[in-house]
């Protein structure tokens, strides 16, 4: 134990928390993506192909679905450098861990841009009636005369944009209003 004038300086281990965030901690040594409005990247604790590593909680919980791995700055810290609690709080107090620069984080993607994006894939998209979408629905037993508010489009997915088929709805509340579009 320290004593006072005796160099000894304590953690507080609330402020070490509250002041290192794991965005930037994690997005020093690893690529972190938008996953809604959590982050995700490939684990920095095990070799992986597929990102399954999470941070959530506005930027204070950690968890991999690969490892099971899960925590705060400071469990990530410990897991990382496999020091015990009081090494991580002293390393993130005095800022003494690797840097790395990094390209900038990518901003979410706010409500307008997202209904922006979901109107135009409405537009693009065709009557089901005749399509895969129709057949499918068909194959599902539903013969019902298609409503126009159901639609088919071919849109791309995953990182190498790949288009696949798909069946858009527009949806509608009690009143009959679109949902979505003003």
């Amino acid at each position: 134990m320290g004593h006072a004038g005796g160099g000894f300086n304590p953690l507080d281990i609330d402020a070490i928390r509250r002041d290192n965030r794991l965005p930037e901690l994690v997005g020093a040594t690893a690529k972190l993506s938008r996953a809604g409005a959590a982050f995700k990247c490939l684990c920095p604790l095990h070799q992986e192909r597929t990102p399954s590593f999470y941070i959530f909680d506005g930027g204070a919980r950690w968890h991999c679905f690969g490892c099971g791995s899960r925590g705060d700055v400071l469990d990530y810290v410990q897991a990382l450098h496999g020091v015990g609690l009081r090494d991580a709080a002293a390393m993130l107090q005095s800022g003494d861990l690797p840097k790395v620069q990094t390209a900038p984080l990518p901003a979410a993607e706010t409500r307008t841009e997202t209904q922006e994006r979901a109107r135009q894939i409405w537009c693009n998209a065709v009557s089901a009636r005749g399509t895969l979408a129709a057949r499918y629905l068909a194959s599902r037993s539903i013969t019902i005369p298609l409503p126009d508010d159901i639609r088919f489009a071919r849109l791309p997915y995953g990182k190498q944009g790949q288009e696949f088929n798909a069946m858009v709805a527009l949806l509608r509340d009690a009143g009959g209003n679109s949902t979505h579009f003003p």
